[in-house]
């Protein structure tokens, strides 16, 4: 069974190291405050072995709804947790 919730993903213990992070993983991150180490936004990821790290994610601002963005970015490298593989 999957979690509902990006909160519920925070206990799965099936992390892989984000260098092995592969097309369909979720990666999930910290809230706006990067010391709270609870999940409360997740991705998937979008590019292919080879490609810099990018994930889909729903955006916060209302007018873009779901973007794609570049994980490499100091934001999103300061509240990265984990990255999960569900379904193998």
């Amino acid at each position: 069974m999957v979690p509902r919730t990006s909160v519920d993903f925070t206990p799965v213990q099936t992390p892989i190291p984000l260098q092995q992070a592969r097309l369909g993983d979720l990666i999930l991150f910290t809230g706006t405050d990067s010391t709270n180490k609870i999940t409360s936004h997740m991705g998937i990821i979008s590019s292919l072995p080879g490609e810099p790290l990018r994930f889909m994610h729903a955006s916060s601002g209302k007018n873009e709804g779901v973007i794609e963005t570049d994980f490499h970015t100091a934001y999103y490298e300061a509240r990265y947790i984990k990255t999960i593989r569900i379904f193998p």
